[in-house]
């Protein structure tokens, strides 16, 4: 059942974790953060966040209109320091079956209703946490979710 809070933006970051909460160990990721955190503190691991929205306006009527918004979001894959035994192969590779995973969960865990989410790119990137360079994938997930706002 998707999680409702009454913001978009936390339910796109809450379902989306949603859908990895049961497939944690099949998926080789400890811990699934919903924000990119400074420090991590277990690897592999798998950070959320929604880095934007654009809201478009469907249909308008006398007091009610109708919005698609469509949503970023930015996963970061955190697979371990950088050393000469990790390859980016092997990250990607685990990078890859979680955006597979991503499309096989498309609803973000019922949430969204009219369309899926898609995996808009996926790529090897390096980045600094915890004051180590971890070897990391960047997975941009887009989706819509269409609402009603009625106005007074």
């Amino acid at each position: 059942m998707a999680i409702d809070t009454d913001n978009l933006v936390n339910d796109f970051v809450l379902n989306t974790k949603a859908i990895f909460d049961e497939n944690m160990r099949s998926l080789n990721i400890r811990e699934v953060f919903t924000d990119d955190v400074l420090i991590i503190p277990v690897v592999p691991s798998l950070a959320i966040s929604c880095i934007g929205f654009f809201p478009n306006r469907i249909t308008v009527g006398r007091t009610q209109a109708r919005y698609q918004f469509d949503f970023v979001g930015e996963l970061w894959y955190y697979h371990s320091n950088i050393s000469p035994d990790v390859y980016r192969n092997l990250v990607m590779a685990r990078a890859y079956k979680i955006s597979k995973h991503i499309l096989e969960n498309a609803t973000l865990n019922g949430w969204l209703t009219a369309k899926q989410a898609i995996v808009r790119s996926c790529s090897w990137a390096p980045r600094l946490r915890s004051g180590d360079l971890l070897a990391s994938a960047r997975i941009i997930l887009l989706a819509s979710y269409n609402t009603q706002i009625t106005s007074s």
